[in-house]
């Protein structure tokens, strides 16, 4: 296990920042939260360079990139909802990839709860959605 934290604890911090205070305090991971204005560079908006860059400071500095944390939502019950979703998704796997991150994180919820027929409909369109990104996450 690599003790590691995310960015949103300091999200004032530049990259070089952020693995400065990784080693400080002797964490060996850092979860990157984008789309939230963090300093760190870590975006859709960056060069394939400027992350490839992003990886080599990690590497230099023996901090993983342990997680991109997305804002990434596959809860409406709505077919047409998801598609946009999932064509970011399969963008930020492409970024995880250059920056050596193993995971995404995304979110699900909320969910219907009252209405159980709607909720297994939003479950059912997540689950698709998910696995509609498999074969592309598998090459990267």
């Amino acid at each position: 296990m690599r003790p590691g934290f995310m960015s949103s604890v300091c999200p004032e911090q530049t990259l070089s920042e952020l693995i400065e205070t990784a080693k400080r305090y002797g964490y060996q991971g850092i979860e990157f939260r984008v789309e939230w204005g963090h300093r760190h560079g870590v975006e859709l908006d960056a060069t394939e360079a400027q992350l490839r860059e992003v990886r080599q400071m990690l590497v230099d500095h023996g901090i993983a990139a342990s997680c991109v944390a997305t804002s990434v939502k596959f809860n409406s019950p709505e077919r047409a909802d998801h598609l946009p979703q999932r064509a970011t998704l399969r963008r930020y796997i492409a970024l995880a990839a250059l920056i050596g991150a193993p995971y995404i994180r995304t979110f699900s919820d909320p969910l219907p709860e009252e209405d159980l027929v709607l909720r297994d409909q939003v479950l059912s369109l997540a689950a698709e959605s998910y696995a509609s990104v498999d074969e592309w996450a598998g090459q990267h």
